[in-house]
């Protein structure tokens, strides 16, 4: 979905009717570009591989307006719904919406999904 490529990050946060088994991750900021979301994963195993500085740019996949992104243990889980121009997940009561920024708009934080020349999530050890 090439309208959604871009920079997002979280702009708003608001109380939501979720179901009680639903929760929101610590993704703040992520980019999507090309069929890969670059976002900061909390913890890795550093047994198959760990990157720098967290970040990871990863393969992605839509199912109708839910993006998906795939952890380098292989499993899929949805990152955020692309709705009304932006993204939007919920959880934990309340439902977050990022918008789309320029780079030099992403906080300090999170600027490691700028990283040029961050190399795809190599995913070929699964096969084995």
């Amino acid at each position: 979905m090439k309208i959604a490529e871009g920079i997002w990050q979280q702009s708003k946060e608001v109380a939501a009717e979720v179901p009680a088994d639903q929760h929101l991750s610590n993704t703040t900021a992520f980019q999507y570009q090309d069929g890969c979301v670059t976002m900061y994963l909390l913890s890795i195993s550093k047994f198959r591989y760990a990157s720098d500085d967290s970040f990871y740019k990863l393969s992605a996949k839509w199912e109708g307006n839910v993006l998906y992104f795939r952890f380098p243990n292989g499993a899929w889980d949805a990152l955020a719904t692309f709705t009304n121009g932006h993204f939007e997940t919920y959880g934990d009561g309340m439902r977050r919406e990022y918008e789309k920024v320029a780079p030099e708009q992403i906080v300090d934080f999170n600027k490691g999904i700028l990283k040029p020349d961050r190399a795809l999530f190599d995913y070929s050890w699964l096969d084995k």
